[in-house]
């Protein structure tokens, strides 16, 4: 399945910095970064987005079946990764209902319809 480029952008670019790896000082700010930038996009194109999402309440487009494939792949290429998988998976689906909706709606402005995301 392929992924509109806003989609892209938080699976290539945010969503590794919250995966389950080591905390990184550097890598926190960046997915802060990512963060901001992502609702300073989505307000120029006047879409709204929930003022507080909480996960589980407010569902995220990945899996944790997905979460843990990533996981996988970024064990095997050696990064080191958060041993509780569990508390990972909290961690990261906590951050990502944050910007989730945001690619989501990108999406539908970039191409004129929804991309394809793995639900």
């Amino acid at each position: 399945m392929g992924y509109c480029g806003w989609d892209g952008v938080g699976r290539g670019f945010v969503d590794p910095f919250r995966s389950g790896c080591a905390y990184e000082p550097s890598a926190a700010l960046c997915n802060r970064a990512g963060y901001l930038a992502l609702h300073e996009i989505t307000h120029s194109f006047d879409i709204q987005l929930p003022h507080s999402p909480h996960f589980p309440d407010d569902p995220i487009s990945i899996s944790r079946a997905e979460f843990d494939e990533a996981l996988t792949q970024l064990a095997a290429a050696g990064l080191p990764i958060k041993s509780d998988r569990e508390q990972a998976w909290k961690d990261f689906a906590g951050w990502r209902v944050n910007y989730d909706r945001a690619l989501i709606e990108l999406c539908k402005v970039g191409d004129g319809a929804l991309c394809a995301v793995v639900k």
